[in-house]
């Protein structure tokens, strides 16, 4: 459980990488990593596990399904914002990412399309 009064954020083993690409390298690479990543960015070769938001609870498999079912428990949400309403290219570009031809594209990425 820890100490509640430690204000640090990581331990100080901790390795800070500056991409996503980096993580999935430095987990594959080190038998001894453990990364957090977005579901896009794992490979064949990086193993992912299970994770319960407490003691109590299942142990989840990340998945698209599992994100969109509100099952994973450490997933988020991205959002898109702009200072006024979008109009032009700005609206047509988010009218298209919600729509089902860019879903299919985030899905065959690998990462998790709008439910």
């Amino acid at each position: 459980m820890g100490d509640p009064e430690d204000k640090t954020l990581f331990s100080t083993d901790t390795v800070l990488l500056p991409s996503s690409e980096g993580i999935t390298a430095e987990t594959r690479d080190n038998p001894n990593a453990i990364g957090y990543d977005g579901l896009g960015y794992v490979t064949p070769e990086v193993k992912v596990i299970a994770v319960a938001a407490d003691a109590s609870s299942e142990f989840i498999l990340p998945s698209a399904a599992t994100v969109n079912a509100g099952q994973y428990p450490i997933s988020r949400d991205l959002y898109m914002y702009t200072d006024k309403e979008p109009t032009g290219a700005i609206a047509d570009y988010l009218e298209w990412i919600m729509d089902t031809e860019a879903q299919t594209i985030v899905n065959e990425l690998g990462f998790v399309p709008i439910n």
